[in-house]
């Protein structure tokens, strides 16, 4: 799974560009790098797993900043380019959330203990308040 993104990151913002971008200059590997954050952060959040999560909040927290390229600021900079891996990260995350849920099952914080110690402990506690 994670080979497609990488592949798909590569290739489909930069057919994206060329088909919907204005007549510019369009060069780099920002496309992929939108693409692969943005699928991250979504990937996290559509998951719903903590550790996921807290991944996500990593992603915004370091690069919080490229979020204002996928706007027309600057009329050097491919904000094309940005939006349509960003846009890609997004559909990836939504297309590859049952999978990410599959590898990242949710298991408790206390998997050690176990649950017949506890209905023996419930069970005295309940023949004492009788």
């Amino acid at each position: 799974m994670a080979w497609t993104i990488i592949l798909l990151s590569y290739i489909v913002p930069g057919f994206w560009t060329w088909f919907f971008a204005r007549p510019a200059w369009h060069v780099g590997a920002s496309m992929m790098v939108y693409s692969i954050a943005s699928f991250i952060f979504f990937a996290g959040i559509f998951s719903n797993h903590t550790r996921l999560i807290a991944l996500s909040l990593f992603v915004v927290f370091m690069y919080g900043g490229i979020f204002w390229g996928i706007f027309p600021t600057l009329p050097d900079i491919s904000w094309e380019g940005h939006l349509s891996g960003f846009i890609l990260g997004v559909f990836l995350a939504v297309l590859y959330r049952k999978d990410i849920k599959a590898m990242y099952p949710h298991k408790n914080y206390f998997e050690d203990e176990d649950t017949d110690d506890n209905n023996e402990i419930e069970n005295t506690n309940s023949d004492n308040n009788e």
